[in-house]
């Protein structure tokens, strides 16, 4: 990850699932603005929609009155993406995605799991009682080549 960080969108929300349709316009409009592939875009919709979910259902404490923060940076090569609650119900990601490989009830488990498998970088950063921050990171698409025609113009 390069430190050249640029900051292109900061939201803060209120933990309320009602957000969720704004999240995943918002990560739609910004994958397709850094050229990322449909399928790519969707595999970007799909972590971030899993992990605001996450910070809403288990960082908030269920209450609407507390907030989340989502983050998208870019550098040079990366789209780096935060989501931070601050509810503090912290807990160990190992430990989840170890069991998500062998649990077989049908509700929940696997996020942590989906997010490690679509996403180039994961990590968290927990502090007990204050906050969960989540740091995915995904290599931006190479620039498309230009044709042979256009480059002569």
């Amino acid at each position: 990850m390069d430190s050249g960080m640029t900051l292109l969108r900061e939201i803060r929300m209120e933990c309320s699932p009602s957000n969720i349709r704004r999240v995943r316009e918002e990560v739609h409009r910004l994958a397709n603005e850094l050229g990322f592939q449909p399928k790519d875009t969707f595999h970007i919709e799909l972590v971030v929609d899993e992990a605001c979910v996450n910070a809403i259902e288990h960082g908030s404490s269920a209450s609407c009155n507390m907030n989340f923060v989502l983050e998208f940076h870019r550098t040079e090569e990366d789209l780096i993406i935060i989501v931070k609650d601050f509810g503090g119900r912290s807990f160990n990601p190992s430990y989840f995605e170890r069991i998500s490989k062998q649990k077989t009830w049908r509700k929940g488990g696997k996020g942590i799991h989906i997010i490690k498998e679509l996403m180039d970088e994961v990590m968290y950063i927990l502090n007990q009682g204050a906050f969960t921050t989540l740091v995915m990171v995904k290599k931006l698409p190479e620039p498309e080549e230009k044709k042979p025609e256009e480059a002569a113009s």
